[in-house]
């Protein structure tokens, strides 16, 4: 280390004297600091005298280059210092690396706290879902940049995969009837259809107004429709990205909520249409021509509707109003009027529930086809299922105690009413929950007896030591490591 210092000092010292005389330049005199063309320093008494005992041609003593009297040139200078370019280079260049290095270290952290995000987030959804059960799972701030769809393993409910396809909250999402596709309806104006093979979005299309609902046309499946927050129906083709039609009713802007589409073949129809439920009114738009608009028999105001075309089941929900507390759930067989004058649906009301506890909830009620009917095995205290030959046309939420003369088809083709079977479902029930109440007050009684066992035993131990403290004469007990030794107090 000692060696680098001098060398270093040596280089300082080089800088500032003379090559010739090896002695320090002088601001003035005879040894003042002057140059020649090829840029070396000297004294200038040093580089005349060299110049001048020169034999033959001039030269400079270091480079060797051609050096006469008129390239003599005074110096003006305090001090020279060379400055070592290759050193700042090196420098400037691990500066760049270490730049790079840091910009790379803050992006791994910016993925990691992404990470570590989202890996809180999913144990939030596994601590609320302990159960196995299809109860609700919410997420505070996973969408937080956006919303999007969850994908689920049905065995256990469990998360899979999260997608963002919107800014805004998304209202209503179906598959595509024959293709892996699903179509979102969202208050950002736009509808998406997302690939469920590659889980990409395929297409967007743009609306002048928020979407509320959507439905795939039951006759064209190139084709889709979408409810608007104004009382627009609008229908898109997926081949040209183009708005194909656009149905709106004057008497009725209120937003549409339910969107439900029917084939040619459903009760008659000429070349099938849609049913738009909105706020107000539901209506009935057939294809012919042009779509013509019918609007139906119910009063409102609603805030579903669901339709199944191969049964012409209607189902209709309205929120509560002034004559009525609760929600209605209306179910209608929807056929063709027999008078050809008039060119109308009938709706045939089948059966009304109603449920206080939907009231003030955001739902959506829907038909569906049933294939099976819970049946409780007492045995093993499990639900087992029964396949249904001529399915049910109803799926419910309400009491069970207001369903009357609805009837099923089971597989031993016996007839067995629809409210019994769900309320021996529920009874069951109701016996298992007895049963394992039972087990734990039987498990709480066992705790209870042990614990009194361990609270007679540690008494008798401490009647043992007043025993033997008394017969010890007022000795002070102690025990040390399993032994009993007796010390006299003072």
């Amino acid at each position: 280390m000692g060696t680098k210092i001098k060398l270093d000092s040596e280089e300082k010292e080089d800088g500032n004297t003379c090559p010739i005389c090896l002695e320090t330049f002088t601001n003035f005199g005879n040894h003042r600091l002057v140059s020649i063309d090829c840029g070396h320093l000297f004294g200038k008494k040093c580089i005349e005298r060299w110049i001048r005992e020169c034999v033959g041609q001039q030269f400079c003593p270091q480079c060797k280059g051609h050096a006469n009297w008129g390239d003599i040139r005074p110096l003006y200078t305090n001090n020279v210092v060379v400055m070592d370019v290759f050193e700042k280079d090196s420098l400037k260049e691990k500066l760049k690396e270490m730049a790079s290095a840091n910009s790379s270290l803050n992006a791994e952290l910016e993925e990691a706290k992404n990470g570590r995000k989202q890996l809180e987030e999913q144990l939030k959804i596994l601590k609320n879902g302990d159960s196995k059960l299809n109860s609700p799972r919410y997420s505070a701030d996973y969408f937080s940049s956006g919303y999007g769809i969850w994908k689920l393993n049905t065995k256990d409910f469990r998360p899979l995969q999260c997608g963002f396809l919107h800014q805004n909250p998304i209202q209503d999402m179906k598959f595509q009837p024959r293709e892996n596709l699903l179509l979102t309806a969202s208050l950002d104006r736009c509808a998406k259809l997302l690939d469920m093979t590659s889980n990409t979005v395929a297409q967007t299309y743009n609306a002048d107004v928020p979407l509320l609902s959507c439905c795939w046309n039951e006759q064209n499946s190139n084709n889709f429709f979408v409810g608007g927050e104004k009382g627009q129906v609008l229908e898109y083709d997926i081949r040209r990205n183009i708005l194909l039609n656009k149905l709106e009713e004057f008497i009725d802007n209120s937003p549409v909520v339910s969107l439900a589409s029917f084939s040619p073949k459903t009760f008659g129809s000429h070349r099938g249409g849609i049913f738009a439920c909105r706020h107000n009114s539901c209506w009935s738009y057939e294809l012919h021509n042009n779509y013509l608009p019918e609007v139906l028999p119910i009063q409102g105001p609603f805030f579903s509707l669901s339709f199944s075309d191969p049964t012409d089941y209607l189902l209709v929900s309205s929120r509560p109003r002034e004559s009525l507390s609760s929600t209605q759930n209306m179910l209608y067989r929807v056929c063709q009027s027999k008078d050809k004058k008039r060119n109308c649906k009938v709706y045939t009301p089948v059966t009304t529930f109603f449920d206080e506890r939907l009231k003030a909830l955001p739902s959506l009620q829907t038909v569906n086809t049933l294939q099976g009917v819970p049946v409780y095995d007492e045995n093993f205290f499990n639900i087992s299922h029964i396949p249904i030959v001529q399915p049910t046309l109803i799926s419910f939420q309400g009491d069970i105690n207001s369903i009357r003369d609805y009837t099923v088809h089971i597989h031993n083709h016996v007839t067995v009413p629809f409210n019994e079977i769900v309320r021996d479902f529920v009874q069951s029930k109701a016996s298992k929950e007895n049963y394992l109440q039972q087990e734990a007050t039987a498990k709480q009684s066992a705790d209870q007896q042990v614990k009194a066992r361990m609270q007679e035993r540690v008494g008798e131990e401490a009647e043992k030591e007043k025993r033997w403290r008394r017969r010890r004469g007022g000795g002070l007990l102690i025990r040390l490591q399993g032994r009993v030794r007796v010390r006299a107090l003072e």
